[in-house]
Parts: C-alpha cells; sequence; structure tokens
C-alpha cells in the first residue's frame, strides 16, 4: 500500500531533504520513505521528518 504523501527530512540524508512516505511498518515504529532524487528508499521515524 503506497501512502505517497510529501515531507521533509529534519536532518538530510546525504545532502537530500525531500522524501515521500511509502510505507509504515508498525513492528519496526518506523517509515519506509523514498529519497527524491535519488530513489532511494530508507527508513525513519516519524519525528525524523515534517509532512508538507
Amino acid at each position: 500500500m503506497m501512502d505517497g504523501r510529501s515531507a521533509t527530512l529534519n536532518e538530510p540524508y546525504q545532502g537530500y531533504t525531500n522524501i515521500i512516505l511509502v510505507e509504515y511498518w508498525p513492528t519496526m515504529y518506523k517509515w519506509e520513505v523514498e529519497i527524491c532524487g535519488s530513489g532511494k528508499h530508507i527508513y525513519v521515524y516519524e519525528d525524523e521528518f515534517t509532512l508538507d
């Protein structure tokens, strides 16, 4: 299930700050996000980004 909302990382990841929420993983309490511009997927906690 895709979420699709856009957000901004509070701390840049390798120079990137814009992300798209992909899916929430309740067992890890983290969001899988896609880094805009690189396409890389990483996992972040909810307090590590702000919704746009």
